[in-house]
């Protein structure tokens, strides 16, 4: 049965490895596919957070255009001061958010992005570039001929709301895939532990039930043939004593009761010596280990020594 069990070891390591390096490999593919989607939905979160703070800007920005062509109208230098400044500031800050915002998107990588992001995201680009280009002439103009018409700045609004719903749209999108993902995934984690239960750990699981039940039976069989053979040395006509390396005495038959005429309870854990004469070679001896193997081979084959009674 040992033997067995070593010749069973290898193909269980071997199991185990294949689980291990399955499991590594499933895990590293969802951690990284998962990222991926983690990624997708952060970038265009920003992309919607960043366009809402770029539509508020351009709002801004448009009522501070407005506001320095009315004040250039007038004689007042103070006024005139901070409706330039205002505007100035306002048109930067619009513009920094605006390259914050396209940074983010080319991030994301235009092969990932939905079609609406990218078709909202290039008129809006097309019709921001004019804006700021109508903006950077009207302030070195120092607020005459302000050429943004009502109908581009609502054009641009649009472009901003639809950029909005297209990242929010695609940020959805992504949460949508990425949940599938997740169920496949998850089932594709069921689907190998069960092929791996049954084309791998069952197989062994039935071998080792079987082995045991082996080991069982076989341990049954030699308990009862060593009970079978006790029996028969202890209702021996030859007298049978047992002892160990130590010399102490382990079994005592009733016939060797008759021979050296002591009870079994007498003799059992005492030293053998006791049942032989002092001139006897085991008298010589104080534990038997001390015989050399030449004394053990003659000792197996049958050594005549005289013994004592009680």
């Amino acid at each position: 049965m040992q033997s067995e069990y070593k010749n069973m070891l290898p193909s269980m390591m071997s199991m185990a490895r294949q689980l291990v390096i399955t499991l590594a490999l499933f895990s590293l593919c969802y951690l990284a596919v998962g990222y991926y989607f983690y990624r997708q939905i952060t970038l265009h979160q920003e992309i919607s957070f960043y366009t809402t703070q770029e539509a508020r800007l351009f709002s801004e920005t448009a009522i501070h255009a407005k506001r320095l062509t009315e004040v250039m109208q007038t004689a007042d230098p103070i006024a005139n001061g901070l409706a330039y400044a205002e505007f100035a500031n306002a048109l930067d800050e619009v513009e920094q958010i605006h390259k914050t915002r396209d940074k983010i998107y080319n991030g994301i990588g235009r092969f990932s992005s939905r079609p609406g992001v990218i078709d909202a995201i290039s008129r809006h680009n097309t019709h921001f570039s004019n804006f700021i280009a109508g903006m950077r002439t009207l302030l070195e103009n120092g607020g005459k001929d302000n050429k943004l018409s009502s109908h581009s700045a609502s054009e641009i609004l649009l472009d901003l709301e639809a950029l909005t719903d297209a990242s929010q749209e695609a940020e959805q999108y992504a949460i949508i895939t990425m949940l599938q993902f997740n169920l496949v995934m998850f089932a594709g984690a069921i689907a190998i532990l069960v092929w791996f239960w049954f084309a791998r750990v069952r197989p062994v699981s039935r071998s080792s039930v079987r082995m045991a039940q082996q080991a069982q039976e076989m341990e049954a069989r030699l308990r009862a043939e060593e009970e079978r053979a006790r029996a028969m040395l202890q209702f021996s006509s030859d007298a049978v004593i047992a002892f160990d390396e130590r010399g102490i005495l382990e079994s005592f038959n009733l016939s060797a009761e008759n021979v050296f005429g002591y009870e079994e309870e007498e003799v059992l854990g005492r030293p053998v010596k006791m049942l032989m004469s002092d001139n006897s070679e085991f008298a010589r001896h104080k534990h038997l280990s001390n015989f050399r193997p030449r004394d053990l081979a003659n000792l197996a084959n049958g050594v005549m020594t005289q013994g004592k009674r009680k």
